[in-house]
């Protein structure tokens, strides 16, 4: 949507982390964890890793693993707030810089019938929190969100552009 020209490059990393790091290390870590093989196979290229998590309760929820998992997750949601915190690691030239945004979403309180029609039609095992907000829970599931849209769907393009531009990484 920025017009940008990119390719996605791919690489099968492990999602671990030190289950004592403080939540908002682990995005960026992550972030770090996948742009880093990629900068390596690519060193004059720009390369940007994100990692997305969704933080409820003192507890990081991540991909459910299948669709019970899911079911459990939109019912702890349900009619709360969440925070949706990416990182974000940019390698250029040998180095890298690190940032993270935080949105914090708010669901309406959604009938069970409702939730398990979003279960059984859309994919909530892709999405960390179970949840995609550019489909149909973002249409009837949220009720408000603090923050930038785009750092929900798992790419904060508003910073994520500011940063690339205040660095001269781009030519507009």
């Amino acid at each position: 949507m920025l017009g940008l020209p990119f390719s996605i490059q791919t690489e099968k990393v492990e999602e671990t982390y030190d289950k004592n790091w403080s939540y908002y290390e682990v995005p960026k870590y992550l972030s770090q964890k996948k742009a880093e093989p990629i900068a390596q196979r690519f060193p004059d290229a720009l390369v940007i890793g994100v990692d997305t998590i969704v933080y409820f309760q003192n507890e990081i929820l991540g991909k459910p693993q299948n669709l019970t998992q899911a079911k459990n997750m939109l019912l702890t949601l349900n009619g709360n707030t969440h925070e949706v915190i990416s990182g974000v690691t940019i390698y250029h030239q040998n180095q890298y810089l690190q940032f993270q945004e935080i949105t914090k979403v708010t669901f309406h309180h959604i009938q069970e019938h409702i939730l398990n029609y979003y279960i059984e039609n859309y994919k909530p095992i892709d999405k960390a929190g179970a949840y995609g907000i550019q489909d149909f829970w973002g249409l009837v599931g949220v009720k408000r969100i603090e923050g930038d849209f785009y750092n929900v769907m798992g790419l904060p393009v508003n910073v994520l552009f500011q940063v690339l531009n205040s660095n001269g990484w781009i030519g507009l």
